[in-house]
């Protein structure tokens, strides 16, 4: 017997999709123990899709689907479909005036299935982490592009978390909260009998894709240097350009190299955890609080550096003093905590502290370029005034300005100490 109250609506797809509604109904119906539960004997009569990316998606887009049932009685059941597509990685190029066509061509639809097909590869493998906050999938379809099948990710609708807005800095006490998380990711997977994941899970978009992105750097730097005093950073500047002319041999190092230096171990990296893939728990007034709701957008790990994660969470997401604060005082205590961790369930981790220290800081300097060309890819969706006088939007560059000016000068200090070389002016040929 059908569960749909009508053919019409059991053969049609989802609203601004290709995915059929007869297979995310099914995939729920078996998959789903609350969609049964509220479901019951009653048929579904309509299903709605809302597209609630609201531009934080350049790699997908969110619908939250409401499901309705003939049975009054019974409340519509919400469920989140994740569909992959060019669309809004397009959008976003294009905003930044850059080229995504021919030889220029940054990322294209094959390298986005693969992000989707190894988001669909983790949630079907990996949803049962102990204390990691990861929502459930239940459903998948890898995305085809000869084929022409459509991507999809059927998923619990998070409607009691939200993101922290990139134009907030993360408090201390969020910050914590999601270390706590890349601990857990960590301590499960160096704690795994097999490594067979090591080999599985490689790097998808490597140093020849983000190099492509260089010319971001030279323009938002141009920007950031005129929210805060030119005393802050006149001494590092003639540095931080030699850095961001080095963002290329930045990039291979970090991902080919660091991790085959002797000492150093593999790690399973998540390789995106800034602000649009981390959510909270809502306060009263549903606004973010402190406690993580999800760890989300699992489309690009892979096996990398230990520090990979931890530099992208408080590089990008951290005022400079509470960076600070976390590298002095929090890491040395997070590396203790993961390494007792990781013995008591039986694994092993033989890595020094001055070998974590190291991981951190070279994903350091390169996730301070990262945070340089986010701004304005973060941004995108804002006015943001270009000249001064705007009450609010001038604290707002000063409080981004600085964030991001510490960050590439620390990147510069640690840079003379561990890679000099990458401060090397580059000669114009």
């Amino acid at each position: 017997m059908s569960i749909f109250a009508t053919q019409q609506l059991e053969d049609s797809n989802v609203e601004g999709t290709k995915t059929e509604i007869k297979w995310v109904i099914e995939c729920l119906e078996e998959k789903n123990r609350d969609f049964k539960s509220a479901r019951g004997n009653a048929k579904v009569t309509k299903v709605d899709a809302s597209h609630i990316s609201g531009g934080k998606g350049f790699a997908s887009k969110v619908y939250k689907l409401t499901i309705y049932f003939d049975d009054k009685s019974k409340k519509p059941f919400i469920i989140a479909l994740k569909i992959p597509g060019m669309d809004s990685m397009n959008e976003a190029l294009e905003n930044q005036k850059m080229n995504n066509d021919g030889e220029d061509e940054m990322i294209n639809s094959d390298l986005l299935a693969k992000a989707h097909d190894r988001e669909c590869k983790f949630y079907n493998q990996f949803t049962q982490i102990p204390d990691l906050k990861i929502v459930k999938c239940y459903g998948s379809r890898d995305w085809t592009t000869m084929e022409n099948q459509e991507g999809a990710l059927i998923m619990d609708f998070l409607a009691s978390s939200t993101n922290n807005q990139f134009v907030y800095s993360l408090n201390i006490h969020q910050a914590r909260n999601c270390l706590k998380e890349v601990h857990n990711l960590q301590a499960y997977f160096f704690s795994l009998p097999s490594k067979q994941w090591q080999n599985e899970y490689t790097i998808i978009f490597g140093a020849e894709e983000f190099e492509k992105m260089s010319p971001i750097l030279a323009i938002n730097w141009a920007k950031i240097r005129t929210f805060v005093p030119n005393e802050l950073f006149k001494d590092y500047e003639e540095d931080i350009l030699s850095l961001t002319d080095s963002f290329g041999q930045v990039l291979r190092f970090i991902s080919n190299d660091l991790v085959n230096l002797e000492g150093n171990i593999k790690c399973f990296v998540h390789n995106d955890l800034w602000s649009n893939n981390v959510t909270y728990t809502v306060d009263s007034d549903g606004n973010p609080g402190n406690e993580i709701g999800a760890i989300i957008d699992w489309q690009i790990p892979y096996c990398g550096c230990i520090g990979v994660d931890i530099a992208r969470v408080i590089v990008t997401g951290c005022s400079p003093e509470i960076r600070r604060e976390i590298e002095t005082v929090d890491l040395p205590k997070y590396y203790d905590s993961l390494k007792m961790e990781i013995i008591n369930r039986g694994g092993s981790f033989e890595m020094t502290w001055e070998m974590f220290k190291l991981n951190y800081d070279f994903c350091m300097i390169e996730q301070s370029m990262d945070l340089l060309i986010m701004y304005s890819f973060a941004l995108q969706n804002y006015s943001v005034p270009e000249e001064a006088g705007d009450y609010l939007w001038d604290a707002r560059k000063y409080a981004l300005g600085s964030r991001i000016t510490f960050a590439l000068i620390d990147a510069v200090k640690k840079c003379r100490l561990i890679k000099p070389e990458w401060l090397i002016k580059k000669v114009e040929e």
